[in-house]
């Protein structure tokens, strides 16, 4: 769970924070510092016992929306940003490492709550990630 976190955190840093200039290493590690934090706190509700209650057919709506906004998202126009789609891919197949993750380590730690629910609270919270990258897209002419 820790490798695939770090990894994702580390990608997403790099690849999906709006982060030129002479600040670059800087900013990196706070958008890298600030994912540990939500995971932290994601934990810590966890364990409060605020664990996710969404339905299968809530996780299917959301991976369809997920689909949807990563499409976009690679196909969008960045070039007045420092975005990638390179780099934005290989954040999406990281998250996907973190989000498995997640469901097996949920399987033991909460085996209560089943891996759909899993999937969706997390897979609601990359899609936000990437409607946000999608503020960045160059306007069309």
């Amino acid at each position: 769970m820790r490798s695939a976190a770090l990894a994702y955190f580390e990608a997403h840093s790099y690849a999906e924070g709006e982060i030129s200039g002479t600040l670059r290493a800087a900013l990196i590690d706070q958008a890298s510092a600030r994912m540990k934090r939500g995971f932290l706190d994601a934990l810590g509700n966890f364990e409060s016992g605020r664990l996710p209650s969404f339905r299968a057919e809530q996780f299917r709506r959301l991976d369809a929306d997920l689909n949807a906004t990563y499409g976009k998202v690679v196909k969008a126009d960045f070039s007045g940003s420092t975005f990638q789609t390179s780099e934005i891919r290989k954040a999406q197949r990281a998250w996907l490492t973190y989000r498995d993750a997640w469901v097996r380590f949920g399987a033991i730690k909460y085996p209560t709550v089943p891996a759909h629910a899993w999937r969706a609270n997390f897979t609601r919270n990359r899609e936000a990630i990437l409607r946000e990258l999608l503020s960045y897209q160059t306007p069309a002419q």
